[in-house]
């Protein structure tokens, strides 16, 4: 299980087909990486997750997300 930061630290504004304003935010992955020689745990945010109320969505592109529980496309608002 990804541990993902539960702040997005940006917001995206879509439309779902229907015409529905959504959010989708911006997560940060957090991964941990412990160095045995000094014991200490490093967290780094490198990589990201996209969410919709709790539930994770595919970027297709930087356009287009896709709800993959729904297959619902959001379209990201001008």
């Amino acid at each position: 299980m990804q541990n993902i930061d539960p702040n997005p630290f940006e917001k995206i504004e879509c439309q779902d087909q229907n015409g529905t304003s959504v959010t989708v935010g911006k997560h940060a992955i957090i991964s941990e990486s412990k160095s045995l020689m000094s014991g200490k745990v490093r967290t780094s945010s490198s990589r990201y997750a996209f969410l919709m109320n709790g539930h994770e969505v595919v970027q297709i592109d930087e356009k287009t997300f896709r709800v993959p529980q729904t297959d619902q496309i959001l379209k990201v608002k001008a």
